[in-house]
């Protein structure tokens, strides 16, 4: 019985006589795309990280503005309490009217509407995100 042909290295044989170096510049083509690739997966991880950063800070933004919102939407009570002030507590009246301003000027600069009465809100104005 005859030994079994080695089919590859008959392929490979064939393949060098047809096309002398053919093999060999796969090969390299191959290496050369390996490297491309791995260039790439790094890239990728990198933008993975900023991309994780990016959205911590993202998350991190929304809390303040939530904190900030907050502190606008507190407007209508020091309208409230500057309306209830007595007339012999100007103190108290002046005081709460420099917190009513604060918070106006405030959703002004941010381009936001200024709440007034109990129960309204500030939101950004139309057109805005």
């Amino acid at each position: 019985m005859s030994a079994p042909r080695d089919l590859v290295a008959e392929a490979r044989a064939l393949a060098d006589e047809m096309y002398p170096g053919l093999l060999n510049g796969l090969a390299d083509e191959v290496e050369a795309l390996r490297a491309v690739l791995a260039s790439e997966e790094r890239s990728v991880d990198r933008l993975t990280t900023a991309l994780g950063e990016a959205n911590a800070a993202r998350i991190k933004l929304r809390a303040q503005l939530d904190v900030v919102r907050a502190h606008i939407n507190g407007r209508p009570e020091y309208i409230t309490a500057c309306l209830n002030a007595g007339p012999d507590n100007d103190h108290d009246y002046y005081r709460w009217q420099g917190g009513a301003e604060a918070r106006r000027q405030l959703a002004q600069d941010l381009d936001w509407t200024v709440p007034h009465k109990p129960g309204e809100t500030t939101a950004p104005k139309d057109g805005q995100a």
